[in-house]
Protein backbone atom coordinates (compact mmCIF):
# COMPACT_ATOMS: atom_id res chain seq x y z
CA UNK A 1 0.00 0.00 0.00
CA UNK A 2 1.37 3.39 -0.97
CA UNK A 3 1.79 6.13 1.65
CA UNK A 4 -0.20 9.35 1.15
CA UNK A 5 0.50 12.83 2.61
CA UNK A 6 -2.63 14.17 4.43
CA UNK A 7 -0.86 17.21 6.03
CA UNK A 8 -2.18 19.92 3.65
CA UNK A 9 -5.69 18.58 4.00
CA UNK A 10 -5.62 18.79 7.82
CA UNK A 11 -4.41 22.39 7.74
CA UNK A 12 -7.15 23.39 5.27
CA UNK A 13 -9.89 21.79 7.37
CA UNK A 14 -8.63 23.54 10.55
CA UNK A 15 -8.66 26.90 8.79
CA UNK A 16 -12.24 26.38 7.67
CA UNK A 17 -13.31 25.49 11.21
CA UNK A 18 -11.71 28.63 12.67
CA UNK A 19 -13.43 30.86 10.14
CA UNK A 20 -16.73 29.22 10.88
CA UNK A 21 -16.53 29.87 14.67
CA UNK A 22 -18.48 32.95 15.89
CA UNK A 23 -16.35 35.85 17.31
CA UNK A 24 -16.53 36.62 21.08
CA UNK A 25 -16.78 40.34 21.91
CA UNK A 26 -14.45 41.65 24.61
CA UNK A 27 -15.95 42.54 27.99
CA UNK A 28 -16.33 46.23 28.82
CA UNK A 29 -13.83 48.02 31.09
CA UNK A 30 -13.70 51.15 33.22
CA UNK A 31 -10.45 53.17 32.91
CA UNK A 32 -9.25 56.15 35.02
CA UNK A 33 -7.09 58.93 33.59
CA UNK A 34 -6.90 61.14 36.71
CA UNK A 35 -5.95 61.63 39.43
CA UNK A 36 -2.89 59.34 39.61
CA UNK A 37 -3.30 56.46 42.04
CA UNK A 38 -2.35 57.46 45.60
CA UNK A 39 -1.86 61.13 44.73
CA UNK A 40 -1.75 63.69 47.55
CA UNK A 41 -3.77 66.74 46.51
CA UNK A 42 -4.29 70.18 48.00
CA UNK A 43 -7.99 70.24 46.96
CA UNK A 44 -10.73 67.88 45.85
CA UNK A 45 -10.05 66.74 42.27
CA UNK A 46 -12.15 66.22 39.20
CA UNK A 47 -11.99 62.49 38.57
CA UNK A 48 -11.77 61.56 34.89
CA UNK A 49 -12.66 58.11 33.59
CA UNK A 50 -14.01 56.42 30.47
CA UNK A 51 -15.71 53.22 29.42
CA UNK A 52 -14.68 50.82 26.70
CA UNK A 53 -17.60 48.73 25.48
CA UNK A 54 -21.30 49.13 24.83
CA UNK A 55 -23.36 50.18 27.85
CA UNK A 56 -26.66 48.64 28.84
CA UNK A 57 -27.37 51.21 31.52
CA UNK A 58 -25.87 54.33 33.07
CA UNK A 59 -22.84 53.78 35.31
CA UNK A 60 -22.83 53.84 39.10
CA UNK A 61 -20.43 56.03 41.10
CA UNK A 62 -19.37 55.77 44.75
CA UNK A 63 -17.20 58.00 46.94
CA UNK A 64 -15.94 56.84 50.34
CA UNK A 65 -13.63 58.32 52.98
CA UNK A 66 -11.70 56.14 55.41
CA UNK A 67 -13.00 57.66 58.64
CA UNK A 68 -16.43 58.83 57.38
CA UNK A 69 -17.50 55.86 55.25
CA UNK A 70 -19.65 56.30 52.13
CA UNK A 71 -20.26 59.91 51.10
CA UNK A 72 -22.18 59.11 47.93
CA UNK A 73 -23.52 56.08 46.10
CA UNK A 74 -25.75 56.28 43.03
CA UNK A 75 -25.94 56.84 39.30
CA UNK A 76 -23.03 58.90 37.99
CA UNK A 77 -25.46 60.71 35.67
CA UNK A 78 -27.23 62.34 38.63
CA UNK A 79 -24.06 63.97 39.92
CA UNK A 80 -23.10 67.54 38.94
CA UNK A 81 -20.03 67.58 36.82
CA UNK A 82 -20.65 64.21 35.20
CA UNK A 83 -20.74 64.25 31.39
CA UNK A 84 -20.82 61.65 28.66
CA UNK A 85 -20.44 61.43 24.94
CA UNK A 86 -23.86 60.12 23.90
CA UNK A 87 -22.86 59.83 20.25
CA UNK A 88 -20.38 57.05 20.92
CA UNK A 89 -22.02 54.14 22.77
CA UNK A 90 -18.80 52.16 22.79
CA UNK A 91 -16.68 54.89 24.38
CA UNK A 92 -18.29 57.17 26.94
CA UNK A 93 -16.08 59.97 28.34
CA UNK A 94 -16.89 61.09 31.89
CA UNK A 95 -15.68 63.41 34.62
CA UNK A 96 -16.96 63.80 38.14
CA UNK A 97 -16.12 66.90 40.22
CA UNK A 98 -15.82 65.95 43.90
CA UNK A 99 -15.53 69.43 45.40
CA UNK A 100 -19.12 69.52 46.71
CA UNK A 101 -19.09 66.01 48.13
CA UNK A 102 -15.79 66.31 50.01
CA UNK A 103 -16.12 69.94 50.99
CA UNK A 104 -12.34 70.08 50.61
CA UNK A 105 -11.91 68.22 53.91
CA UNK A 106 -8.61 66.49 54.50
CA UNK A 107 -8.70 62.70 54.39
CA UNK A 108 -8.07 59.55 52.39
CA UNK A 109 -10.69 58.95 49.68
CA UNK A 110 -11.65 56.18 47.25
CA UNK A 111 -13.79 56.74 44.16
CA UNK A 112 -15.33 53.64 42.53
CA UNK A 113 -17.11 53.45 39.18
CA UNK A 114 -19.17 50.49 37.94
CA UNK A 115 -20.13 50.18 34.28
CA UNK A 116 -23.07 48.06 33.11
CA UNK A 117 -21.99 46.60 29.78
CA UNK A 118 -24.03 44.79 27.15
CA UNK A 119 -21.21 42.28 26.84
CA UNK A 120 -19.62 40.75 29.92
CA UNK A 121 -21.99 42.34 32.43
CA UNK A 122 -20.81 44.72 35.12
CA UNK A 123 -17.19 45.85 35.47
CA UNK A 124 -15.75 48.11 38.18
CA UNK A 125 -12.60 50.08 38.82
CA UNK A 126 -11.45 52.40 41.64
CA UNK A 127 -8.91 55.10 42.36
CA UNK A 128 -7.59 56.30 45.74
CA UNK A 129 -6.26 59.79 46.58
CA UNK A 130 -5.67 61.98 49.60
CA UNK A 131 -6.64 65.57 50.29
CA UNK A 132 -4.06 67.41 52.39
CA UNK A 133 -4.26 71.18 52.79
CA UNK A 134 -1.61 71.45 55.54
CA UNK A 135 1.95 72.29 54.49
CA UNK A 136 4.82 70.43 56.18
CA UNK A 137 6.70 72.31 58.90
CA UNK A 138 10.42 72.10 58.11
CA UNK A 139 13.20 73.14 60.49
CA UNK A 140 16.99 73.00 60.60
CA UNK A 141 18.15 70.99 63.63
CA UNK A 142 21.87 71.78 63.44
CA UNK A 143 24.06 73.72 63.29
CA UNK A 144 22.58 76.69 65.11
CA UNK A 145 22.43 79.96 63.23
CA UNK A 146 25.57 82.01 63.88
CA UNK A 147 27.83 78.96 64.13
CA UNK A 148 31.44 79.42 63.04
CA UNK A 149 33.37 76.44 61.73
CA UNK A 150 36.71 75.54 60.19
CA UNK A 151 35.03 72.85 58.03
CA UNK A 152 34.76 73.88 54.37
CA UNK A 153 31.97 71.33 53.74
CA UNK A 154 29.69 71.63 56.78
CA UNK A 155 26.94 69.09 57.49
CA UNK A 156 23.34 70.15 58.15
CA UNK A 157 20.63 68.14 59.93
CA UNK A 158 16.94 68.92 59.51
CA UNK A 159 13.47 67.50 60.02
CA UNK A 160 9.83 68.11 59.06
CA UNK A 161 6.41 67.21 60.48
CA UNK A 162 3.80 65.76 58.13
CA UNK A 163 1.64 62.65 57.83
CA UNK A 164 2.75 61.97 54.25
CA UNK A 165 6.07 60.84 52.77
CA UNK A 166 8.22 63.88 52.09
CA UNK A 167 10.83 64.96 49.60
CA UNK A 168 13.40 67.61 50.52
CA UNK A 169 15.25 70.39 48.72
CA UNK A 170 18.23 72.10 50.35
CA UNK A 171 19.54 75.58 49.55
CA UNK A 172 23.07 76.75 50.28
CA UNK A 173 23.03 80.44 49.46
CA UNK A 174 21.16 80.47 46.12
CA UNK A 175 22.01 76.94 44.92
CA UNK A 176 19.49 74.12 45.44
CA UNK A 177 20.06 70.37 45.85
CA UNK A 178 17.83 67.33 46.26
CA UNK A 179 18.76 66.12 49.72
CA UNK A 180 18.11 64.02 52.81
CA UNK A 181 19.14 64.61 56.40
CA UNK A 182 22.00 64.81 57.25
CA UNK A 183 23.18 66.78 54.23
CA UNK A 184 26.84 67.70 53.63
CA UNK A 185 27.73 70.56 51.32
CA UNK A 186 28.83 68.91 48.05
CA UNK A 187 31.64 71.42 47.42
CA UNK A 188 34.04 73.54 49.50
CA UNK A 189 32.52 76.77 50.72
CA UNK A 190 34.76 79.85 50.66
CA UNK A 191 35.53 81.61 53.91
CA UNK A 192 32.64 83.86 54.87
CA UNK A 193 29.00 83.64 55.98
CA UNK A 194 26.61 81.31 54.13
CA UNK A 195 22.86 80.70 54.43
CA UNK A 196 21.14 77.30 54.57
CA UNK A 197 17.44 76.48 54.14
CA UNK A 198 15.45 73.31 53.54
CA UNK A 199 11.98 72.81 52.05
CA UNK A 200 9.77 69.75 52.54
CA UNK A 201 7.07 68.72 50.04
CA UNK A 202 4.30 66.16 50.56
CA UNK A 203 3.29 66.29 46.89
CA UNK A 204 0.55 68.85 47.43
CA UNK A 205 2.10 71.44 49.73
CA UNK A 206 5.58 72.73 50.45
CA UNK A 207 6.96 74.09 53.73
CA UNK A 208 10.17 76.13 53.92
CA UNK A 209 12.37 76.37 57.00
CA UNK A 210 13.80 79.61 58.30
CA UNK A 211 17.37 80.29 57.19
CA UNK A 212 20.37 79.57 59.38
CA UNK A 213 23.68 81.33 58.83
CA UNK A 214 27.03 79.56 59.15
CA UNK A 215 30.42 81.22 58.90
CA UNK A 216 33.30 79.24 57.42
CA UNK A 217 36.59 80.47 58.89
CA UNK A 218 39.81 78.64 58.07
CA UNK A 219 42.18 81.56 58.76
CA UNK A 220 44.03 81.22 62.06
CA UNK A 221 44.70 84.28 64.27
CA UNK A 222 48.06 86.02 63.94
CA UNK A 223 50.42 86.58 66.88
CA UNK A 224 53.46 88.87 66.87
CA UNK A 225 55.43 88.99 70.12
CA UNK A 226 57.47 92.20 70.12
CA UNK A 227 59.02 91.67 73.58
CA UNK A 228 60.85 89.55 74.36
CA UNK A 229 62.35 88.58 71.03
CA UNK A 230 63.57 84.98 70.63
CA UNK A 231 66.61 84.21 72.82
CA UNK A 232 66.68 87.75 74.21
CA UNK A 233 68.16 88.39 77.66
CA UNK A 234 65.69 90.21 79.90
CA UNK A 235 67.12 92.12 82.85
CA UNK A 236 63.93 92.04 84.90
CA UNK A 237 62.47 89.21 86.95
CA UNK A 238 58.98 90.59 86.16
CA UNK A 239 59.16 91.35 82.44
CA UNK A 240 56.31 93.12 80.68
CA UNK A 241 55.33 91.08 77.64
CA UNK A 242 54.29 93.06 74.56
CA UNK A 243 52.48 91.57 71.59
CA UNK A 244 50.03 92.20 68.77
CA UNK A 245 47.25 89.65 68.24
CA UNK A 246 44.74 89.77 65.41
CA UNK A 247 41.69 87.58 64.81
CA UNK A 248 41.57 85.95 68.27
CA UNK A 249 37.80 86.24 68.63
CA UNK A 250 37.78 83.62 71.40
CA UNK A 251 40.67 85.25 73.29
CA UNK A 252 44.43 85.11 73.73
CA UNK A 253 46.25 83.33 76.57
CA UNK A 254 49.82 83.43 77.86
CA UNK A 255 52.01 81.37 80.16
CA UNK A 256 55.60 80.99 81.25
CA UNK A 257 57.22 77.57 80.94
CA UNK A 258 54.69 74.83 81.93
CA UNK A 259 52.49 77.03 84.12
CA UNK A 260 48.74 77.46 83.61
CA UNK A 261 47.58 79.73 80.80
CA UNK A 262 46.28 83.16 81.77
CA UNK A 263 44.18 85.55 79.72
CA UNK A 264 46.42 88.23 78.21
CA UNK A 265 46.20 91.22 75.90
CA UNK A 266 48.59 93.58 74.17
CA UNK A 267 50.73 93.65 77.32
CA UNK A 268 51.00 91.08 80.12
CA UNK A 269 52.74 90.79 83.46
CA UNK A 270 52.86 87.11 84.16
CA UNK A 271 54.63 87.11 87.52
CA UNK A 272 58.16 86.78 88.86
CA UNK A 273 60.77 84.62 87.14
CA UNK A 274 64.05 83.26 88.42
CA UNK A 275 67.27 83.96 86.57
CA UNK A 276 67.85 81.50 83.76
CA UNK A 277 66.17 80.14 80.63
CA UNK A 278 62.39 80.43 80.20
CA UNK A 279 59.78 80.10 77.48
CA UNK A 280 56.83 82.35 76.77
CA UNK A 281 53.86 80.64 75.11
CA UNK A 282 51.10 82.71 73.55
CA UNK A 283 47.97 80.93 72.33
CA UNK A 284 45.32 82.75 70.26
CA UNK A 285 41.94 81.19 69.44
CA UNK A 286 38.99 82.21 67.30
CA UNK A 287 35.37 81.15 67.64
CA UNK A 288 35.59 78.80 64.64
CA UNK A 289 38.26 76.72 66.40
CA UNK A 290 41.44 77.90 64.70
CA UNK A 291 44.40 78.06 67.07
CA UNK A 292 47.77 79.80 66.72
CA UNK A 293 50.49 79.17 69.27
CA UNK A 294 53.80 81.03 69.41
CA UNK A 295 56.64 79.95 71.71
CA UNK A 296 59.45 82.43 72.47
CA UNK A 297 62.53 81.25 74.39
CA UNK A 298 64.33 83.94 76.41
CA UNK A 299 66.63 84.41 79.39
CA UNK A 300 66.25 86.34 82.63
CA UNK A 301 69.32 87.99 84.21
CA UNK A 302 68.03 90.26 86.92
CA UNK A 303 70.81 92.56 88.19
CA UNK A 304 70.60 93.70 91.82
CA UNK A 305 69.43 97.28 92.05
CA UNK A 306 71.91 98.02 94.88
CA UNK A 307 74.85 98.08 92.49
CA UNK A 308 76.10 101.55 91.36
CA UNK A 309 76.30 102.67 87.78
CA UNK A 310 79.71 102.41 86.12
CA UNK A 311 82.05 105.42 86.02
CA UNK A 312 82.19 105.34 82.21
CA UNK A 313 80.89 103.29 79.27
CA UNK A 314 82.11 103.31 75.68
CA UNK A 315 80.60 101.40 72.77
CA UNK A 316 82.27 100.69 69.44
CA UNK A 317 81.23 99.27 66.10
CA UNK A 318 82.79 98.86 62.67
CA UNK A 319 81.54 98.52 59.12
CA UNK A 320 80.62 95.08 57.97
CA UNK A 321 83.08 92.70 56.43
CA UNK A 322 82.30 89.97 53.92
CA UNK A 323 81.34 86.63 55.46
CA UNK A 324 80.28 84.68 52.36
CA UNK A 325 77.05 82.96 51.26
CA UNK A 326 75.13 86.23 51.05
CA UNK A 327 75.95 87.42 54.56
CA UNK A 328 78.38 89.81 56.25
CA UNK A 329 79.63 90.53 59.78
CA UNK A 330 79.56 93.68 61.89
CA UNK A 331 82.06 94.01 64.75
CA UNK A 332 80.69 95.36 68.06
CA UNK A 333 82.26 96.16 71.43
CA UNK A 334 81.57 97.62 74.87
CA UNK A 335 83.95 98.86 77.55
CA UNK A 336 82.86 99.42 81.17
CA UNK A 337 84.86 101.12 83.94
CA UNK A 338 83.51 100.05 87.36
CA UNK A 339 83.03 102.58 90.12
CA UNK A 340 85.23 100.60 92.53
CA UNK A 341 88.37 99.13 90.98
CA UNK A 342 88.97 97.04 94.11
CA UNK A 343 86.19 94.76 92.94
CA UNK A 344 87.05 94.77 89.23
CA UNK A 345 87.10 90.98 88.89
CA UNK A 346 83.62 90.64 90.36
CA UNK A 347 82.31 93.48 88.20
CA UNK A 348 83.45 91.74 85.03
CA UNK A 349 81.29 88.69 85.70
CA UNK A 350 78.31 90.22 83.88
CA UNK A 351 77.37 89.92 80.18
CA UNK A 352 76.22 92.13 77.33
CA UNK A 353 73.51 91.57 74.71
CA UNK A 354 74.20 93.42 71.48
CA UNK A 355 71.30 94.00 69.07
CA UNK A 356 71.52 95.51 65.58
CA UNK A 357 68.37 96.70 63.83
CA UNK A 358 69.04 97.61 60.18
CA UNK A 359 66.73 100.14 58.58
CA UNK A 360 63.76 98.19 57.21
CA UNK A 361 64.82 95.02 59.04
CA UNK A 362 64.41 93.19 62.34
CA UNK A 363 66.63 93.00 65.40
CA UNK A 364 69.54 90.54 65.24
CA UNK A 365 71.05 89.96 68.68
CA UNK A 366 73.96 88.16 70.31
CA UNK A 367 74.98 87.73 73.94
CA UNK A 368 78.69 88.13 74.83
CA UNK A 369 80.36 87.50 78.19
CA UNK A 370 82.48 90.28 79.72
CA UNK A 371 86.16 89.83 80.43
CA UNK A 372 88.76 91.92 82.24
CA UNK A 373 91.19 93.90 80.11
CA UNK A 374 93.42 96.16 82.25
CA UNK A 375 91.24 98.26 84.49
CA UNK A 376 88.09 97.71 82.46
CA UNK A 377 85.43 95.10 81.70
CA UNK A 378 85.07 94.59 77.96
CA UNK A 379 82.91 92.59 75.58
CA UNK A 380 83.61 92.32 71.85
CA UNK A 381 82.51 90.13 68.99
CA UNK A 382 80.63 90.21 65.70
CA UNK A 383 77.03 89.85 64.52
CA UNK A 384 76.16 88.24 61.17
CA UNK A 385 73.54 89.95 59.01
CA UNK A 386 71.99 89.19 55.60
CA UNK A 387 73.87 90.83 52.71
CA UNK A 388 70.77 92.83 51.70
CA UNK A 389 71.35 95.14 54.69
CA UNK A 390 74.98 95.96 53.86
CA UNK A 391 75.43 99.70 53.31
CA UNK A 392 72.24 100.62 55.19
CA UNK A 393 71.84 102.66 58.35
CA UNK A 394 71.26 100.76 61.58
CA UNK A 395 70.72 101.13 65.33
CA UNK A 396 73.08 99.34 67.70
CA UNK A 397 71.89 98.63 71.24
CA UNK A 398 74.03 97.18 74.02
CA UNK A 399 72.18 95.93 77.09
CA UNK A 400 74.49 95.25 80.06
CA UNK A 401 73.36 92.60 82.54
CA UNK A 402 75.09 93.68 85.73
CA UNK A 403 76.70 92.01 88.66
CA UNK A 404 76.40 92.97 92.32
CA UNK A 405 78.84 95.84 91.67
CA UNK A 406 77.30 97.40 88.54
CA UNK A 407 73.61 97.94 87.86
CA UNK A 408 72.11 96.99 84.50
CA UNK A 409 71.99 99.64 81.82
CA UNK A 410 71.33 100.08 78.11
CA UNK A 411 73.24 102.13 75.54
CA UNK A 412 72.12 102.90 71.98
CA UNK A 413 74.04 104.38 69.08
CA UNK A 414 73.44 104.97 65.40
CA UNK A 415 75.50 103.25 62.71
CA UNK A 416 75.54 105.52 59.68
CA UNK A 417 76.52 102.76 57.30
CA UNK A 418 76.86 99.02 57.86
Amino acid sequence: MSKRNFGPLVVAVAAVLVLAMPSVAAAGTVNFSSPPEGQVLAAAPTVAFDFVGGMSAGPNCMLTEVSLGTLYSGYCTSEPGYSQDATDTNHILSSWNLSTLTGGAEGAYTVSVTGHFTVGGDSSNSRTFKIDTTAPVASVVSPASGTQTTVKRPTFSFSATDANPLTYTCWIDSTSYACASPFTAPADLPDGTHSFQVSASDGANTGMSTAVFVTVDTAAPTVNVTFPTPNAIVDSSVPEINMAVDGATAGSFCRYDANEYQSCGASWLGGSLADGAHTLSVRALDIAGNVTEVVVPFFVDDALASGPLPQSVSMTNSKGTKAGRGKFKVKVGLSVLPSDLNFLDQACKGSVTFAIKPKGGKNVSKRITLKRVGDRCTASGSITLPAKYKGKRATLTARYHGSMLISSFKRTSSIKKL
